[in-house]
């Protein structure tokens, strides 16, 4: 049997060491751990009373947000005030009616649950053409801005 000198041993150590490290740094990531906790949130889905509305018509629009995060955010939509404005907005989850500051509903998140945002929006008596409402989640937190969105295009006929 042959032995291994100390310096041949401390190298073979300090290789495996830094294998193990770089493999876990490969397959983690850097901050794995932290990517979770800040995703944005987002609208999941939308719902509208119909694809074609007349001047001076009424337009129904449902939108379901989630944030993974116990942090508050809003639903918000952004439109063209020319075109159309919002005349209702309700805004809902589990612990019933939350804080409509139009055209934002605001929600504390503590249940970390799907949230209900509904707009009641009324086409110009003159306007024409189509119109384009972005329905979109917000944080409040810094400077982290608008989460994820969904755009509806809508004819007036």
């Amino acid at each position: 049997m042959t032995t291994v000198d100390r310096r041949t041993m401390v190298r073979r150590v300090a290789s495996i060491v830094v294998g193990v490290a770089t493999a876990v740094g490969i397959v983690c990531g850097p901050g794995a751990d932290a990517g979770a906790a800040h995703d944005l949130p987002r609208v999941e889905g939308v719902s509208v009373s119909s694809k074609k509305v007349p001047p001076g018509g009424l337009l129904l629009v449902e939108a379901d947000g989630f944030y993974d995060v116990p942090q508050d955010y809003g639903v918000t939509f952004y439109f063209d005030l020319a075109k159309v404005e919002l005349v209702d907005e309700k805004c809902a989850d589990v612990s019933g009616p939350q804080n409509a500051d139009t055209p934002s509903c605001e929600y504390d998140n503590l249940f970390l649950v799907t949230t209900s945002t509904v707009g009641l929006f009324r086409v110009a008596p003159y306007a024409s053409g189509k119109i384009r409402i972005d329905v979109c989640a917000d944080t409040f937190v810094g400077d982290r801005g608008r989460g994820k969105c969904k755009s509806l295009t809508f004819r007036i006929a």
